[in-house]
């Protein structure tokens, strides 16, 4: 996915959102069911879908305001609720609609999956959310939307060199995880393979494992 598709995709997700919990004549709506269903038309990954929802449904220094709540409602799916229409930056202007989509962007990149995933709901719990100064946020936000209009034909050297470091780390930081991943699927497979083996003894001898306990015990 482009930077321009991904923009393209994360204001059609906010502009679905938005929809479903506008105020009409005074009263909020509420959205009520999946949200494979309210995105079902929107041609994206459920990874974007989550990190979108996660951006939005928490507070960071790059989008200090929580723009929605989720919660689970039984095996319905979910109940969506607006609760700021945007947040006010250090000039106090008020950051609402299209204009959030920078922000929305930059916050989900910060969303980082640690597993505990609430079902049906398509939404990830993270444990906490990685602590960055505030120069660095500015500096990744401005980046973010450097490179979402003009690629990174349109940054600075010195952007670019960030874009590259952080381009390294994250990379590095995939192979670590390609290696515990490794690791763990070897581990489980040699118990696998033991448990075969058991298997086949167990067979071979016509036992059950109850019965080969019992025979230990003896």
């Amino acid at each position: 996915m482009t930077n321009e598709e991904r923009k393209n995709a994360y204001q059609m997700l906010y502009t679905k959102i938005s929809k479903v919990t506008a105020e009409i004549d005074g009263q909020k709506q509420i959205y009520r069911g999946q949200l494979k269903d309210l995105f079902s038309d929107v041609k994206v990954s459920t990874a974007t879908i989550t990190r979108f929802m996660w951006a939005i449904t928490h507070k960071t220094p790059v989008l200090p305001t929580m723009l929605f709540s989720v919660k689970k409602d039984g095996n319905k799916g979910v109940i969506v609720e607006r609760l700021h229409s945007g947040f006010y930056n250090d000039k106090h202007e008020h950051i609402v609609g299209m204009d959030l989509i920078p922000f929305i962007m930059q916050a989900a990149g910060l969303h980082q999956p640690k597993a505990n995933k609430a079902r049906g709901s398509g939404v990830t719990v993270v444990e906490k959310t990685p602590t960055l100064s505030k120069e660095k946020y500015e500096f990744n936000l401005k980046l973010e939307v450097a490179t979402s209009l003009t690629g990174l034909s349109g940054v600075s050297d010195s952007a670019l060199a960030h874009f590259g470091k952080d381009a390294q780390s994250r990379f590095d930081k995939a192979k670590a995880d390609l290696d515990e991943y490794a690791k763990e699927v070897e581990r489980r497979e040699k118990i696998r393979q033991k448990q075969q083996k058991l298997q086949d003894v167990l067979e071979l001898m016509e036992m059950n494992k109850d019965e080969l306990k019992e025979l230990l015990n003896i």
